[in-house]
């Protein structure tokens, strides 16, 4: 870290480095709290097991039936992403299959006469039949099935972002560009207009937010160095407000971990336009009260602000909302309704005090995604199954399966977690990018190749990419049996989180994601 940065803003460097580990930690939590809680019940007794892989089957084939056939972006897309959405709340309300088919036959459903014809046939095609379920999961059977469709993408998503301990001399760097004309700073620019120019850069107070794509290039970005910007800062190119500047760095922060975060929570919650956060908007019936003077509170996110430590603050939330209900100007509304100022602090607050167990630091995430990859790739033949797919594994040989599973699983991580190869795939017997079938590990490695130039931002994955039978063998011991540990464990662990949640505040109102069974 370079001291310079000091001298820029009036926050602990450290201290704001171990805030933006601990969202990020936060982040990958609930990944693995997730994929964990999804195997487990496949793993509970047979009849409980049985049930929920019909319930998943369901959803897989549902989803397959009701997707077919679209591109991104159309109004189309959008009509048929709500209808899978609908069918699946159903699901997650606990409907039997023949409950399910008879709500979306009715004739205020969203499913038009060949939706559910369709849905039927994938039903009878897939022999999915279930009972009502009186079971609440803490996750939604759509983020459930996400997380085992292809764990690879949401991976590679996460790991997009910078290493955690650079992320902030990024977005300082990001910052500083703007403040001085780039061909002036490298010294590719001599007239005498430079100076307007330099100046014009430095004194620009309008905000635009720092997108996480930005942040992408601007690390890539080997030309223009922080050590450059810095020393512009010293010899009086660059002028800066302190504290200007660090409100901006602050801001700038939370803008990107909130767009990246966002950014892997589409995968698992696809069909969702948005991720509604349990505000006070949610929670009173705002036009109620207004004709009647009644307060009707929604009792589910009653119970979502209660878990999140919001008790304390929901009489808080109901003064503003009453007042925010009389308040004309918009903008004033707005900022009367706008709660959390603290954003990142207190989302590190709240995971150092309610964390799962999972990783203790940001530095066992490697170890910890390698597990689950190995699992997705151990039981590939019965998820595939369970997702309804028609995709099919490579074959393992039996003789070697733990070396070929740990060679296989080594290599998709080098491939695409620590390299940028693009379209993360599981290895499948047919693979679009070689137009050939592959029936072994053996084929399939001599026939996928990548460039390897193309490194992710991230480059945690360094120490996984490698593969010797003796050490990789030791490398995935202690993750395999923590995982599985983590396994049976994942429904207490949730359990744990809620409760401790109840006494710890947690700040909804920002763009973080929410702990992902907060989001059902």
């Amino acid at each position: 870290m370079n001291k310079n940065i000091d001298n820029l803003v009036n926050f602990n460097i450290n201290s704001k480095n171990n805030e933006i580990k601990r969202v990020y930690g936060y982040i990958f939590e609930q990944i693995v709290s997730l994929y964990s809680y999804t195997v487990r019940n496949f793993n509970s007794d047979r009849k409980n097991s049985d049930f929920f892989t019909q319930q998943m089957r369901f959803t897989g084939a549902v989803t397959k039936a009701l997707s077919n056939n679209y591109t991104s972006n159309s109004e189309r897309d959008k009509e048929k992403k709500n209808k899978i959405s609908y069918v699946l709340s159903l699901l997650d309300k606990g409907d039997s299959a023949l409950e399910i088919l008879e709500t979306i036959k009715n004739k205020d459903s969203l499913l038009s006469k060949y939706d559910v014809l369709q849905v039927e046939r994938a039903m009878e095609d897939n022999s999915i039949l279930f009972s009502h379920s009186y079971i609440e999961h803490p996750y939604s059977f759509q983020a459930m099935y996400s997380i085992l469709k292809n764990p690879l993408l949401i991976f590679q998503r996460f790991l997009y972002l910078p290493d955690p301990e650079e992320l902030l001399n990024i977005v300082i760097k990001c910052r500083l560009e703007k403040k001085i004309d780039r061909k002036e700073l490298l010294g590719k620019d001599t007239d005498e207009f430079s100076l307007h120019r330099m100046q014009r850069f430095s004194f620009s107070n309008i905000y635009s937010p720092l997108t996480f794509g930005h942040v992408v290039k601007s690390y890539n970005d080997q030309e223009v160095t922080l050590d450059l910007l810095l020393e512009a800062c010293s010899d009086g190119r660059i002028n800066l407000d302190k504290s200007d500047f660090t409100e901006l760095i602050m801001r700038s922060i939370d803008d990107v971990l909130e767009e990246w975060s966002s950014w892997v929570l589409e995968l698992l919650f696809p069909t969702r336009s948005t991720y509604p956060q349990p505000r006070i908007d949610s929670l009173i019936d705002g036009v109620l009260f207004k004709q009647e003077g009644i307060i009707k509170l929604n009792k589910e996110v009653l119970e979502t602000l209660c878990l999140l430590g919001q008790t304390k603050q929901i009489s808080d939330m109901l003064s503003k909302k009453i007042k925010g209900l009389y308040v004309t100007n918009e903008k004033e509304k707005e900022k009367i309704l706008n709660m959390d100022t603290s954003k990142l602090g207190g989302i590190a607050k709240w995971h150092r005090n309610c964390r799962m167990g999972y990783i203790t630091e940001v530095s066992q995430i490697p170890s910890a995604l390698s597990a689950l990859l190995y699992n997705r790739l151990e039981y590939g033949a019965f998820y595939e199954y369970v997702m309804c797919s028609g995709n099919e594994i490579i074959a393992l040989p039996e003789k070697n399966k733990v070396d070929s599973l740990q060679q296989l699983t080594t290599f998709l991580i080098k491939k695409y977690l620590y390299h940028e190869d693009l379209h993360p795939s599981l290895p499948y017997k047919y693979t679009i990018s070689i137009h050939e079938a592959v029936s072994t590990i053996d084929e399939y490695l001599n026939l996928e190749k990548f460039n390897e130039s193309n490194l992710l931002p991230n480059l945690s994955m360094v120490d996984w990419i490698s593969y010797n039978k003796t050490k990789t063998r030791d490398r995935f011991k202690r993750p395999i049996k923590k995982f599985n540990t983590g396994i049976f464990e994942a429904k207490s662990r949730i359990e744990k989180q809620k409760q401790e949640g109840i006494h710890h505040y947690f700040p909804v109102s920002n763009n973080y994601p929410l702990p992902f069974w907060a989001m059902k």
